[in-house]
């Protein structure tokens, strides 16, 4: 796997990257991903909006998204082997994997792939590939713990499509600012939903991801900040 990564996608962090990656400027690359990324910012912000709702908390959309920026992060994947139907019709744990299983530490993810690769599991355990004309999105392990364990940190994967092609995706990460304690609102907290997790930083949930007990859990979230088992303090 292959990736560059254009941290706060903004038209000032994309002229930056530009920049560093056509020092004599490249500006079709540069207008298009602006472009790209605004219109899928809009639809980001169309989700916020309705998980917000259906939890009653709208009124703590605007605070949390002055807070959020978006990351956007370009990747490679090199699919060779067998055709895809003939991977399909393996066992599951013959499956070839670019990715392991994993969840990501952010807010909310948007993938867009020119061919399917990623791989998202439900709750009955069943791996679902999504469709190829859709954008996959997905809650991360910020947002769970910020709703209170009412959204789950979505597992998913990269598998080998096996048609001998480079698959490319583009992803973005909604993501806490630096400085900004992700904190479970009040109206989430109740005798039937009492507090699982301690406000943290993101970027040290970010850290201990990489931490041997980070590693080795399998919710990261909840081992870093469950109430049980908090590595917070």
């Amino acid at each position: 796997m292959e990736s560059m990564a254009v941290f706060d996608a903004t038209a000032d962090g994309f002229h930056s990257f530009t920049n560093l990656m056509w020092p004599q400027g490249h500006p079709y690359f540069c207008e298009t991903m602006q472009c790209y990324v605004e219109k899928l910012m809009e639809l980001d912000q169309i989700i916020h909006r309705m998980i917000m709702k259906k939890f009653g908390v709208e009124k703590h959309y605007d605070n949390l998204m002055k807070h959020t920026k978006n990351d956007l992060r370009m990747s490679s994947y090199d699919c060779t082997g067998r055709n895809e139907d003939e991977k399909y019709q393996q066992a599951e744990q013959e499956k070839p994997i670019l990715f392991p299983i994993h969840t990501d530490p952010n807010l909310l993810t948007i993938i867009l792939q020119d061919q399917v690769g990623v791989e998202v599991q439900i709750k009955s355990g069943e791996w679902v590939r999504p469709s190829l004309s859709s954008f996959v999105v997905f809650p991360s392990e910020s947002y769970e713990a910020w709703t209170n364990g009412r959204l789950e940190a979505t597992k998913h994967r990269v598998v080998n499509s096996g048609n001998g092609q480079i698959r490319y995706s583009a992803i973005l990460a909604s993501t806490p600012v630096d400085g900004f304690d992700i904190q479970t609102p009040q109206e989430l907290i109740d005798e039937e939903h009492p507090a699982l997790y301690k406000p943290f930083e993101f970027s040290k949930l970010f850290h201990f991801r990489f931490t041997e007990a980070g590693k080795n859990a399998d919710s990261v979230v909840k081992a870093f900040c469950g109430i049980q088992e908090s590595k917070c303090e």
